[in-house]
């Protein structure tokens, strides 16, 4: 007993004189989920710690998801463009979701994500049957696995499923086992996801206390408390509220939304940049390999983004760019400077001749001190990882819901974003406008065919390049092609062959 008490000692006292960064990088890793862990808080937070390093897997949030995404939605064109080099992304952005390319990509987030709500059930199970030392921190757990389970649901939900609320949705798998769990439909996948986030808001009420704003330092001796914002914490769950609800759009969803979206932005524990900050070296340092450091509700901590990265934005050939190089030019100087033009440019390579080799890049994510080490004053503002849900989001949310019965307060929300974006307020504006300024926002993150979707636009015009290489103007969506194709294998164990 007295070597485990020194033990314990040691490891704090070493988190204590170490970095936040040291600490963060021990969480840094994957965690197969043994029975051996479910004996004490350690073990449970191992465990909760593997959840988020799934989320920020190379596959999902770490890199391709986000830009899968974006690719349906015409945000991005190939280097160097050609058929031959394409590695049929091609196929993919012309939403021909049965190709090669796209049933491989599609398939591994259906599995992954799938594997994913495995292991937050594993941990519900254990915690649900805990007969060892009781835990302090037992609603926290709790909390944040129901938020990731429905999470994970949700953006299963609305990459595959139906967008009919009476048709097929997906399998909401809520056990633990090797049993199949059936389809529900679209109204039911939404009725459980709400469910869930609910418990999950209930559960996680201590963060209006551990997530402050300044952010609190690190609490060496309660670790789980800390950087809460790297958890799935009270405030994303309420963000994320705010989307089903929008989503799914039922009567009095709306309303709904608005609400969760107020409590968000009113709390002040999410700024947005004002004053000195509003500038553009802050533009490339927010968001550059690194979750926001103010505006970030939630984002998923990885010592490295950079690697994960460069092969999809900085290779000479093949790498994706922006379709619209000049999306934020605006054609009146009197409007302002839209400092986010910083997340597209020339990379500042260690020499001029490499800079000028690859031209303008999507930089928004890369961390430019990674890219040439002599860019130490654009090195990166907050912890290495990858952004889910930032604060912007729900600024836009309320300025689009509250544009017809609230028109002041919409404007007031609009004007105080895109002030910390550089750009003069307006006196008045359109659902249009609101359009436009999300579609700028959220370019490398993967929200606006998200967006697009739920307006269900009857048509998505093709990035020009690809356009003029295969002479297809537009895409006419259809519900076959809102829906994801889920992979043949999730049929193989259903006695019909069907959902």
């Amino acid at each position: 007993m007295k070597i485990i008490k020194v033990n314990i000692l040691l490891c704090l006292l070493a988190l204590v004189l170490g970095s936040c960064e040291d600490f963060l990088e021990s969480r840094d890793k994957g965690q197969v989920l043994e029975e051996k862990l479910f004996v004490n808080k350690e073990g449970v937070e191992e465990a909760m710690y593997g959840l988020y390093y799934t989320i920020g897997a190379g596959e999902l949030w770490g890199a391709q998801l986000p830009t899968i995404m974006d690719a349906l939605a015409q945000y991005l064109t190939l280097g160097t463009y050609s058929t031959e080099n394409s590695g049929g992304f091609e196929e993919l952005m012309l939403h021909n979701h049965e190709s090669e390319r796209s049933t491989t990509l599609f398939g591994g987030i259906w599995t992954l994500g799938y594997k994913l709500i495995s292991d937050v059930n594993k941990i519900l199970e254990n915690l649900d049957s805990w007969g060892y030392k009781p835990l302090k921190h037992m609603d926290l757990y709790r909390g944040e696995c129901l938020g990731i389970r429905a999470f994970m649901h949700f953006e299963l939900l609305r990459m595959y499923g139906s967008c009919n609320l009476s048709k097929r949705g997906i399998p909401y798998v809520n056990n633990y086992g090797m049993w199949v769990t059936p389809f529900s439909t679209t109204r039911e996948c939404y009725d459980k996801v709400l469910k869930d986030l609910n418990e999950a808001h209930t559960l996680l009420l201590e963060d209006e206390n551990l997530l402050t704003y300044p952010r609190k330092p690190v609490n060496a001796y309660d670790q789980f408390t800390s950087y809460r914002e790297l958890h799935m914490n009270l405030y994303a769950v309420k963000a994320l509220l705010a989307r089903v609800y929008l989503t799914r759009n039922e009567p009095g969803d709306v309303d709904s939304a608005t609400m969760y979206a107020r409590q968000i932005v009113d709390s002040k524990k999410f700024p947005l940049p004002t004053g000195a900050n509003v500038g553009p070296d802050h533009f490339i340092r927010m968001m550059s390999g690194t979750v926001a450091q103010d505006e970030g509700i939630w984002g998923i901590y990885k010592s490295d983004t950079y690697s994960a990265l460069q092969s999809l934005f900085l290779l000479e050939k093949g790498s994706f760019l922006a379709a619209d190089e000049k999306m934020y030019e605006e054609l009146d100087p009197a409007r302002g400077t839209d400092h986010r033009s910083n997340w597209i440019r020339v990379p500042s390579a260690s020499t001029p001749e490499v800079s000028e080799k690859l031209g303008m890049r999507l930089m928004k994510l890369i961390n430019a001190s990674v890219f040439n080490t002599a860019n130490k004053e654009q090195a990166p503002i907050g912890y290495s990882g990858s952004n889910i849900i930032r604060v912007p989001e729900l600024y836009l949310m309320l300025a689009e819901t509250l544009i017809e019965k609230e028109p002041t307060e919409a404007l007031r929300y609009y004007n105080e974003f895109i002030s910390s974006r550089g750009l003069n307020t307006e006196e008045s504006i359109t659902k249009e406008d609101v359009d436009k300024q999300f579609w700028r926002e959220y370019l490398q993150e993967g929200q606006y065919w998200f967006r697009l979707r739920r307006r269900q636009v009857p048509e998505i015009e093709v990035e020009p390049a690809l356009a003029n290489a295969k002479g297809i103007k537009t895409i006419q969506m259809d519900e076959n092609k809102w829906s994801l194709p889920i992979p043949d294998s999730e049929f193989e164990f259903r006695e019909d062959g069907s959902y």
